[in-house]
């Protein structure tokens, strides 16, 4: 299974007693890869590029939860998820960017508000009168006409 980390980024970050390369590699870090892009799945198209310097971050902070919860202080693993929590919301609602490797941000496609709409504010066209009583709305007229000219 692939992963956004390796072993070499993860231990940049967190250090852990006990567990080897093969284990970070072969097993967290695919969690981490795994629990972001279900978390951020329907925001995002996913998996994410590799040059999404997030998603990396994201992942092995994921990575370093699933050990903490296993192995070690419940209230380690409680502090670290209220932040991945507290990241993840931001993305999803729009508020954070993903960030990629060259600055650049990418903001999830979630549709804040209501969407957009070319008939809002006019009556419908059709309702339960006969069809002989039917009128278009004049001012969706008015507004077509004013496009055009």
């Amino acid at each position: 299974m692939p992963a956004y980390a390796v072993y070499s980024e993860f231990t940049a970050v967190y250090s852990v007693k006990g567990m080897t390369e093969n284990d970070i590699s072969s097993y967290w870090l695919e969690y981490g890869y795994m629990r972001i892009n279900e978390s951020l799945g329907s925001y995002f198209t996913t998996p994410f590029s590799s040059n999404n310097i997030t998603a990396k971050d994201i992942s092995i902070h994921f990575a370093m939860y699933g050990i903490l919860v296993r192995t070690r202080n419940l209230r380690d693993s409680d502090e670290l998820w209220r932040e991945l929590d507290r990241r993840l919301s931001n993305f999803k609602t729009g508020n954070s960017p993903m960030i990629l490797d060259d600055g650049t941000g990418l903001f999830s496609d979630s549709v804040k508000g209501n969407p957009w709409s070319n008939t809002k504010d006019y009556k419908p066209t059709f309702d339960q009168r006969p069809s002989f009583d039917q009128r278009v709305d004049p001012d969706l007229i008015q507004d077509e006409y004013d496009r055009d000219y």
